[in-house]
């Protein structure tokens, strides 16, 4: 029973840890509307996978194994290829310049990630709470474990204000499920990966120290997207991809500047562009000052303290 809880926490940990990290910078920064297509995408992903997991479990003949992989990858990979464009765009440009159709998607593709599985599993709850000799207790184990979940990464939204740590954490969690996604793979087609060059291989095996079964082993591993014994192809995905995304977000990359770096001074030269204007005094020739707007004179005063392309003489409209 303890089991049934565990997959809900897990599972429900991956989604809303994704889902809050998206959440939490627009809602730092007073858009709270941009917080609508990431719930709207929630919303669809938990329709669709609710009604394919009812569709599977209730038809007369489910999915294979192997196809349950296959389909459970895809999504994991999926998913780690709109977090990056999501990511992306975020370091680029901030929480506004994810647009509300990327912040759907990404939304929409960390929940039905790992939908099927779940919905199965819970479905499968479902029909046992309603069997006359069933039991009610796994349905009540898995939705607690959700509410776990959701209690979890509720506090996300409202303590992260770093752009460093919120974006850090979405690239481990894209590193994750993509690593998730080939170790699927992987289990479709055993056959074809032990050939492989021994990418099948398992890289190390820490399953003594962190337990799948445990109450920190399943949500840690839910949300790395390794397990305790990865397989050598895992492992170089989940490396080749995390640390360098991590490096694009939390350090100085190439000849730009870092994300924070970024903010800040974009924030610093709008304090003193405001503090320049107030301290002008009205008049049409502005401070006199050099340099700090379009129209000079040869003598360094100011002709015109209009926003530049006010007007098509040095006296703006008037001229």
């Amino acid at each position: 029973m303890f089991d049934t809880y565990l997959f809900g926490l897990s599972q429900g940990l991956a989604a809303f840890l994704a889902v809050a990290l998206l959440l939490a910078r627009p809602v730092a920064a007073g858009r709270r509307a941009a917080a609508r297509p990431v719930l709207y995408g929630c919303g669809a992903a938990v329709v669709l996978a609710g009604g394919f997991g009812f569709a599977l479990e209730f038809a007369s003949q489910g999915l294979t194994f192997r196809a349950r992989e296959l389909l459970g990858g895809a999504l994991s990979v999926g998913a780690a290829a709109l977090l990056t464009g999501a990511l992306t765009a975020l370091v680029r440009g901030g929480p506004e310049a994810a647009g509300p159709r990327l912040l759907f998607a990404v939304a929409f593709a960390a929940v039905v990630r790992d939908g099927t599985d779940t919905a199965l599993f819970t479905w499968s709850a479902v029909r046992s709470a309603l069997d006359g000799q069933g039991s009610a207790g796994p349905l009540a184990l898995v939705l607690l474990g959700f509410a776990t979940a959701a209690g979890l990464a509720y506090p996300v939204v409202a303590s992260v204000r770093s752009r460093a740590l919120a974006y850090g954490a979405l690239a481990v969690l894209a590193g994750g499920a993509l690593a998730h996604g080939a170790g699927r793979w992987q289990s479709a087609d055993a056959g074809a990966a032990d050939g492989s060059g021994g990418w099948a291989a398992v890289a190390f095996d820490l399953t003594a120290a962190v337990p799948p079964d445990s109450w920190y082993g399943a949500p840690l591993t839910a949300v790395l997207g390794l397990p305790p014994d990865p397989t050598v192809l895992q492992c170089a995905v989940w490396g080749l991809y995390t640390i360098p995304a991590l490096v694009r977000t939390l350090a100085p990359v190439g000849f730009g500047r870092s994300a924070g770096g970024e903010e800040k001074a974009t924030d610093e030269k709008a304090d003193s562009g405001g503090n320049a204007v107030r301290a002008r005094p009205p008049g049409p020739y502005g401070d006199g000052r050099r340099g700090d707007g379009d129209g000079a004179g040869p003598d360094g005063g100011r002709m015109c303290d209009r926003p530049r392309g006010a007007g098509g003489g040095p006296l703006g409209d008037e001229g």
